[in-house]
């Protein structure tokens, strides 16, 4: 598994919360954007819709630009997060379990383990009983952080499994 260093120059927000049984760390602005763009998949009817409720994450316009296998249809088209490629097998949005391999500090990464999916390199579980060593953690790499399950629960896509 590859992690980031701990002496690499954290990401200075973080949040922390819990989801499907499982602690997830991410950058607060990682975890904005996630929740924003589940928020959008499941409530925008139209593509203007969508691209305005995403329009602040440049990363994800590109994501949902390059997922799409044509040209964008035009803005007024009926918007179905289906058509975009990797959405309906579960492959994309990647699952911030998924993202945490790579992205949050070793120290916090190794009170994890890498579990294996079907698509995928697998998925960080870490157990919901680590909340206070993972803040703790945070605390000495000197990041600030918050939690915010709510947030963490959107950024998952939990509407998708509701």
């Amino acid at each position: 598994m590859v992690c980031r260093r701990d002496g690499d120059e954290p990401e200075k927000g973080w949040v922390v919360g819990e989801f499907d049984d499982s602690l997830i760390v991410l950058p607060e602005q990682e975890a904005q954007g996630l929740a924003a763009l589940h928020d959008a998949l499941q409530a925008t009817t139209t593509w203007a819709d969508l691209l305005t409720s995403i329009e602040n994450h440049p990363d994800l316009l590109r994501e949902v630009r390059e997922r799409y296998d044509e040209e964008l249809p035009e803005e007024s088209e009926t918007f179905n997060p289906d058509e975009i490629r990797g959405f309906t097998e579960g492959d994309w949005p990647e699952h911030p379990k998924e993202r945490m391999i790579g992205s949050i500090p070793a120290s916090i990464a190794s009170l994890g383990v890498v579990g294996p999916t079907l698509f995928g390199e697998g998925l960080l579980q870490i157990a919901p009983d680590s909340r206070h060593e993972v803040m703790h953690r945070l605390r000495q790499l000197g990041v600030s952080y918050r939690e915010d399950d709510g947030l963490i629960s959107r950024a998952c896509g939990a509407w998708r499994y509701g």
